[in-house]
């Protein structure tokens, strides 16, 4: 797959701002011929992809970096259908919470929902691109799981992803040094093929540690234990990052 996408935003007051996005994409699906047959199908989901939507965006944080106090919000929307072989609709929010206990200690909240429509040309969930499909698990969404590995799965044992998702989060950060903070969380997330559907949410807990080193470079290790996980090959406990944020 390659495009290209086209991005402006003018600044509404001090914390808000618009956003106009346009996206163009060349799809290209190749699947391996070990595959299986539902895995095959995704092949005839290949073709040209335009794209174009507004955005809300609301930043109160006190910092860019590693905020201690505020909230962030990003509210989406994308028609996809100007011209092309896809005709979808997208909608996301995604939200960040962070209030400041007491000296050292944060907690943070995170609430994330996307959903697509298919309509026209694409009327089935399985005629959206995999590329554009949602997708859930690893260090950035639900820790403790394997990347991208929540929710259905071809017949191969591959991730389907999903029209419908969600991601919770709560985790409580302590400033131990300068350098040095470390954490307790807990997440949950749910993929689904269904629209506006999200009947189970796969859990985690943990812990792990922040480091800024090299210019102040965040990296981000830690250890996550699913809660319910649909299949032994989904437990992926440790994760590491570099650069991430909460």
């Amino acid at each position: 797959t390659f495009g290209t996408t086209v991005y402006s935003s003018y600044p509404l007051t001090p914390f808000l701002s618009f956003g106009l996005k346009y996206r163009w994409r060349d799809i290209h699906i190749h699947v391996a011929k070990r595959a299986g047959r539902d895995a095959r199908k995704e092949q005839r989901n290949s073709g040209i992809l335009s794209a174009a939507g507004p955005s809300l965006a609301y930043d109160s944080t006190d910092s860019p970096m590693k905020p201690h106090r505020g909230y962030r919000t990003l509210l989406e929307f994308e028609y996809t259908g100007l011209g092309g072989e896809f005709e979808f609709l997208k909608f996301s929010t995604s939200n960040n919470l962070y209030t400041p206990l007491w000296r050292g200690g944060i907690m943070k909240y995170r609430f994330d929902f996307a959903f697509i429509e298919p309509f026209g040309k694409t009327k089935s969930p399985f005629r959206v691109p995999l590329s554009e499909r949602y997708f859930q698990g690893g260090d950035t969404s639900v820790r403790g799981y394997e990347p991208y590995d929540l929710g259905p799965q071809f017949n191969n044992g591959d991730p389907t992803g999903g029209i419908s998702t969600s991601v919770l989060s709560l985790e409580y950060l302590h400033e131990v040094l300068s350098f040095l903070d470390v954490f307790v969380f807990a997440d949950a997330g749910a993929v689904s093929m269904q629209r506006f559907n999200l009947r189970k949410y796969n859990a985690s807990y943990g812990f792990g540690a922040r480091l800024e080193l090299m210019n102040k470079i965040p990296f981000i290790l830690g250890m996550g234990f699913p809660v319910n996980p649909d299949r032994k090959s989904q437990i992926h406990r440790f994760f590491f990052s570099m650069g991430g944020q909460f």
